[in-house]
């Protein structure tokens, strides 16, 4: 003959003693699992949640012209760590700007510069002043002395 004993209600809950204990990280849930007295055969496992996580922003690199950006958020109970990256700004085009100016026999120079980071993004040359190159305007003026000197040495022989 098997004899059980009874048990109230408030009996049977107030016999519930923890018997083993796994604690929750931010990742991962835990658990508490009990024993009754009243029968130790019998056991319940109370499940604890995931403690989950909260970033701060614990570093931030702004985007350059050409360069990414980031943002690193950490969460200060388990250390975890992530990075978010932002995409490069990208050049923005001025105006032409003449850096060095034509002459009337050399050529100068005139440039667009990026109006965040002021790298040169373009180049061109500029026409020099005078439409012939120095060589045409020699060679031209030595021709015109030579016709002086040709008519000079004729007029001196009349």
């Amino acid at each position: 003959m098997i004899r059980q004993k009874c048990v109230t209600v408030d009996e049977w809950e107030a016999g519930w003693q923890e018997t083993e204990r796994t604690d929750a990280t931010c990742t991962d849930a835990g658990s508490v699992t009990y024993n009754n007295v009243n029968n130790t055969e019998i056991t319940k496992t109370d499940e604890i949640p995931a403690l989950g996580h909260s970033y701060d922003v614990t570093d931030t690199k702004e985007p350059t012209c050409t360069e990414k950006g980031s943002t690193t958020y950490t969460f200060g109970r388990c250390g975890d760590t992530y990075i978010e990256e932002t995409d490069a700004l990208g050049h923005q085009e001025g105006d032409w700007t003449i850096v060095k100016e034509p002459r009337l026999f050399s050529k100068g120079e005139k440039v667009i510069k990026c109006t965040v980071c002021g790298e040169v993004l373009k180049t061109e040359t500029v026409e020099q002043t005078c439409p012939l190159p120095l060589p045409v305007v020699i060679a031209i003026g030595v021709g015109i002395v030579a016709i002086i000197a040709v008519v000079v040495l004729k007029k001196k022989k009349i």
